[in-house]
């Protein structure tokens, strides 16, 4: 382990239980404003933390200084896991009651779309409260070592209704075809017809198959 890492987890009371979510971190920069009232732990890593382990971080960091007014620990992961990403949403949720007030309507907002996080409104009520704090939301992710910016889209619920019933009456469609087409295979009868006479062969001719047909590739 990092000799910093764990002089910093010593400083803030990380029980040492904890201390195998560490053994691929180092800090590689710590700024200190000159009032010394503002600390930032620049942190490099391979893969998240659990949730509940930064989470931990968090509500200790003060131990290191109780008078800093802010006190921020920016990680660079080198494995970035998206569903990790969203184990973390449910913190951050915590974070905003002040803005959002009623967390329950934003609970499963945060989405992954074209491998990119993205905050899904069902109404311009939910899509005005999220935009409001959309600035905080980007601030936390970013300093989990997410680089992209989370936008906040528009998503009726009826909208996305229809959208289902109609990919549903497609698919349904799609069946009764099939259907119809094996129930025709089926009651149909193959027509068979005898011949006896005898196929002739020319030259260049296999089983009355012209060769010069066959394409090799």
């Amino acid at each position: 382990m990092d000799d910093k890492i764990k002089i910093l987890l010593d400083r803030i009371k990380i029980d040492s239980s904890y201390y195998q979510y560490f053994l691929d971190a180092k800090i590689v920069k710590i700024v200190v404003n000159t009032k010394g009232d503002k600390w930032i732990f620049y942190i490099d890593k391979d893969k998240l933390l659990p949730s509940f382990v930064f989470d931990m971080m968090n509500k200790n960091k003060y131990l290191l200084d109780s008078s800093a007014s802010s006190i921020k620990f920016l990680f660079k992961i080198k494995e970035l896991d998206l569903e990790c990403l969203l184990s973390y949403y449910p913190l951050l949720l915590e974070k905003l009651r002040d803005d959002l007030k009623i967390l329950e309507i934003y609970s499963d907002c945060l989405k992954i779309e074209d491998n990119k996080l993205v905050l899904v409104a069902t109404n311009e009520i939910e899509q005005i409260k999220l935009n409001g704090c959309i600035e905080k939301v980007n601030d936390y992710y970013h300093s989990l070592g997410y680089n992209e910016v989370i936008n906040v889209v528009l998503r009726r619920e009826n909208a996305v209704l229809d959208e289902i019933k109609k990919d549903l009456e497609v698919d349904i469609n799609k069946v009764s075809k099939r259907s119809e087409v094996d129930t025709t295979k089926v009651n149909s009868k193959p027509s068979f017809k005898y011949n006896n006479s005898k196929s002739s062969k020319d030259e260049g001719s296999i089983l009355g198959r012209n060769i010069k047909e066959d394409v090799i590739k």
